[in-house]
């Protein structure tokens, strides 16, 4: 009896096996697609939310555009789904989209004009002999530039008297101004969005990029020349855009043979003789001694004279030169995807305007009405957060 109830319950065993594993099988292939049911409803509901997003500020752009074309201080319009409302207090306009999704307010500042047209384009090179479709180098303010924080009242600009000597062979004759010496990080917040340097500006070379965080749109003007010898990487919601300038009873030239000075026979711009320093003014080299690594320089550049290459370079946002590219042994200006300013809604700080006034882009403030968004707006990036670089 007892070898049979055994047997018997051996043969049980054996039958409710496979049934126990179709039965857990078909409970795991039930949780998996559970799971997968579950991220699809997610990323549906990104996406959903996504096209929420844009829809609103295609939406509170058409406002605000009939809200200009009219004159009318407040206006309200329906867009499908949506209800918006556009008002215009004193140096720009709020508008409010409501939707199902909830409330969202845009400001838009002001302008007085639309900034340079070459710094909407990714690459514009001899500029000054009529330039594409004879658009000539944005021109700066000169107020703006009066009024402009100088580099020697900021510690992140340091003299420096004797670098010039160590990579030049006869060193400058203007001042010497270092950023980043030393550093694999430094933060750009404390600087004003304007800046001028009296004098040339270093980066000195290094084999690991300089990061640099910019929290809003900063121009650099550099009243002499750029010497950047590592790649320039930039974090945080802001552009760093460079400029070179040619000052008054200086030149610029094309240093043919790299030797960072003028020589007899090298190309002259602008004037029939050589004068002022003699490493000349409003230039742009980049590169140095070391590696002939790829330099990545992910900053905006306007070269008031030559840009000067001794390595393969990317430069990430636009480049405007008066002149033309010098590449010197292993130097190669490499194309890429260069991130823009959309000049005709942007302010680039320091540079004069031009056309008639018009509404800045779009900045999303918040669910609630601000009560104070146009009132620091000159302080304000006038640009949808995380631009595209």
């Amino acid at each position: 009896m007892r070898r049979s109830a055994v047997r018997g319950a051996a043969w049980l065993s054996v039958l409710c096996a496979p049934m126990s594993m179709a039965m857990a099988a078909a409970f795991c292939t039930g949780l998996a697609l559970l799971h997968d049911v579950a991220r699809v409803l997610r990323r549906a509901e990104v996406v959903r939310r996504q096209v929420a997003v844009t829809a609103a500020e295609l939406v509170a752009e058409t406002a605000l555009a009939q809200c200009v074309e009219s004159g009318q201080s407040v206006a309200s319009h329906l867009g499908g789904t949506f209800t918006t409302t556009v008002e215009h207090p004193p140096g720009g306009w709020l508008v409010r989209v409501q939707s199902a999704d909830g409330d969202s307010w845009y400001s838009s500042a002001h302008l007085d004009g639309g900034a340079p047209e070459l710094l909407g384009r990714a690459r514009s090179l001899n500029v000054a002999a009529g330039g594409r479709d004879g658009a000539g180098l944005p021109t700066l303010d000169p107020s703006a530039v009066a009024r402009a924080q100088r580099a020697e009242q900021s510690p992140m600009f340091l003299r420096d008297s004797g670098l010039a000597l160590l990579r030049l062979r006869v060193g400058t004759d203007r001042e010497d101004f270092t950023l980043g010496s030393g550093c694999a990080r430094i933060s750009l917040s404390g600087l004003q969005q304007l800046v001028v340097v009296p004098g040339h500006l270093w980066v000195e070379p290094a084999s690991m990029p300089l990061l640099l965080q910019v929290e809003r749109d900063t121009v650099i003007v550099v009243q002499g020349n750029a010497y950047l010898g590592r790649s320039l990487r930039v974090q945080g919601g802001g552009r760093l855009l460079l400029v070179t300038t040619v000052v008054d009873g200086a030149c610029a030239f094309a240093d043919a043979d790299g030797d960072g000075r003028w020589s007899v026979g090298e190309l002259l711009h602008g004037v029939a003789e050589f004068r002022g320093p003699v490493e000349g003014t409003g230039g742009v080299w980049i590169g140095g001694p070391g590696t002939s690594a790829r330099l990545d320089v992910d900053v905006g550049l306007v070269v008031g004279g030559e840009l000067m290459l001794d390595r393969p370079t990317v430069v990430g946002g636009p480049l405007v030169a008066a002149h033309g590219v010098t590449a010197l042994p292993g130097g190669q200006l490499l194309p890429s995807e260069a991130w823009t300013f959309r000049t005709d809604r942007e302010r680039v700080p320091g540079f004069l305007t031009a056309g008639p006034a018009r509404p800045s882009r779009l900045q999303w403030v918040g669910s609630e009405r601000p009560p104070d968004a146009l009132q620091n707006d000159r302080n304000q990036p006038l640009y949808l957060a995380a631009p595209t670089r």
